[in-house]
């Protein structure tokens, strides 16, 4: 699938508690909770990529911090005027960027059976989700609730 970089860069944030929540629940299906992890482990490490070409720029467009003495200290920033505007150009280009990002193991709904996840959760899980097997679990769940419907 093709996602913005962008979009990583605000699925970490996201997935960040939620994957730290995961890790400490206790649950039937470890291997949920390892998929979760790994795919978290993906999108982690593609942010450090994020984060080491905003440093490259910084680099290329900033300029030494002044203590109040007038030394310069190890701080860099980019100052206002056409360095800011050339180092936002080139990294919002940057972030706007598809790449193709494909996710090795897809959960399934049935493996996270015992975590009570919030709606924002289950958005924030939606890219993971084996969408095959979605729609054959709410096949099942309308199946069964016609069953019970027709016994009462």
């Amino acid at each position: 699938m093709k996602i913005k970089t962008s979009f990583l860069a605000i699925y970490n944030l996201g997935l960040s508690p939620f994957a730290r929540q995961l890790i400490s629940a206790k649950i039937s299906y470890p291997y949920a909770a390892y998929k979760v992890c790994r795919v978290f482990k993906k999108v982690l490490d593609y942010c450090k990529d994020i984060e080491a070409r905003r440093m490259d720029l910084v680099k290329e467009y900033g300029v030494k911090v002044l203590d109040e003495n007038g030394k310069e200290t190890k701080d860099i920033k980019v100052p206002p005027g056409e360095k800011l505007k050339e180092f936002s150009e080139k990294f919002n280009a940057f972030l706007n960027k598809e790449n193709e990002f494909s996710f090795e193991h897809l959960l399934d709904l049935e493996d996270l059976f015992d975590i009570k996840l919030s709606v924002e959760e289950i958005i924030l899980l939606t890219p993971i989700l084996d969408k095959s097997k979605i729609d054959n679990y709410l096949l099942k769940q309308e199946k069964e609730k016609q069953k019970k419907e027709i016994t009462k």
